[in-house]
């Protein structure tokens, strides 16, 4: 069986550093045979968030430490010399001015590039993964991942889009956050996996879009199934930071005047046929509830407030010639009964889907599936 799902951390180490490492190897895989190096740590693993990833911690040295230690292994061989104490006049001044030297210039910042949690590899067995208490994690089957309690789609773990993000896949799994895919030059897939631990695990992902030509999602309170009496979101979006390793947030200008502190929440958002984005922001601590429909040339600047007429024809105009699962090809491994797939995105000579178990509004178990297109074992477009 030619898949593997090998999880790969590369760390800077120095000798003396420190390291702390959790993990574990699945029973259905294999640890590869080789040992790991100090400069790389490899093993068969579920993909976890990150205050379960394992850490290298190296301890930082001082300058001037090391002149002290250096002046003290010189005075030790003093004593093989005549001209001992001459010496040690000499080198007192020089250690003790060494701290108050003129600082270095400051060398360029060289940004490094974004290091893959996890590097996938598959080829004509596609590798399946599913979403579980917050990690990614591979199974053999959809039929083999955990049976999951269904829960209404809004509090459930699923790949909520697949967007395409220049070289990158960024799908949004709610109640996580953002996992991006990335092909490699060895034909491998580099997955990045950025979770928001703070407000993503109680709030609903809405919608994915594009902003500042970063990769954005916005979140909101869903209260048509469950009341949970937590407030509206205090930050709303999210995007992925400059070196693409976490995620931080971000505010609109569009919704200004709309703060999840005086209890407003944004439960659409959409652009128009004119190219004009709409909103719909809803004041939820208030009886009843004080809505307002929006209107803006772009998210960058503030908007118009309009009528609910107006609002709903540019949403059903927006909306037509869409249909869920229109784009998904036919040769996609079948699923057994009850689970779909709900998108696909092809990258380089490799493909991802996402997969769900739906039982009408709920879902059950959901992840992703990895394939390749040049493998002989999917059938040519």
């Amino acid at each position: 069986m030619n898949v593997n799902f090998i999880y790969t951390l590369r760390h800077s180490h120095r000798e003396g550093g420190d390291l702390s490492f959790t993990g574990a190897y699945p029973a259905i895989y294999s640890p590869p045979r080789r040992a790991a190096t100090p400069n790389s740590a490899i093993l068969t693993s579920g993909l976890r968030g990150a205050p379960s990833f394992p850490v290298w911690q190296s301890k930082a040295q001082n300058p001037r430490q090391n002149s002290l230690t250096l002046f003290c292994g010189l005075l030790r061989y003093t004593r093989y010399f005549s001209g001992g104490l001459f010496l040690l006049t000499v080198l007192l001044p020089v250690c003790g001015c060494y701290g108050k030297a003129a600082p270095p210039e400051p060398l360029p910042i060289r940004r490094e590039e974004p290091r893959p949690a996890a590097i996938v590899r598959t080829g004509a067995v596609p590798l399946w993964t599913e979403f579980s208490g917050g990690r990614i994690r591979p199974v053999s089957s959809p039929e083999e991942a955990a049976l999951k309690p269904f829960e209404p789609w809004p509090l459930a773990e699923y790949a909520t889009d697949i967007v395409q993000w220049g070289e990158y896949l960024v799908i949004a799994v709610n109640r996580h956050g953002f996992c991006l895919v990335k092909e490699a030059n060895n034909g491998f897939l580099e997955l990045f996996y950025l979770p928001e631990t703070e407000f993503t695990p109680s709030y609903t992902i809405l919608k994915v879009f594009t902003f500042r030509n970063k990769p954005a999602f916005l979140l909101y309170r869903n209260d048509f199934f469950v009341k949970s009496g937590i407030p509206p979101p205090e930050s709303k979006v999210f995007t992925v930071n400059d070196d693409i390793s976490g995620l931080e947030a971000v505010e609109i200008p569009a919704f200004f005047g709309f703060s999840g502190v005086k209890g407003w929440d944004i439960e659409d958002l959409f652009t128009g046929t004119d190219g004009a984005w709409y909103f719909k922001a809803i004041r939820k601590d208030g009886d009843p509830d004080k809505i307002s429909y929006m209107r803006t040339g772009n998210l960058y600047s503030g908007g118009e407030e309009i009528m609910f007429a107006a609002y709903m024809r540019a949403a059903r105009t927006a909306a037509e010639g869409r249909q869920d699962g229109a784009d998904l090809p036919a040769w996609l491994p079948p699923l057994p009964e009850n689970f779909v797939y709900s998108s696909y995105l092809p990258i380089g000579g490799a493909g991802v889907a996402a997969w769900e178990e739906r039982e009408s509004w709920n879902t059950g178990a959901a992840g992703l599936l990895f394939l390749r297109l040049d493998s002989g074992s999917v059938p040519p477009p």
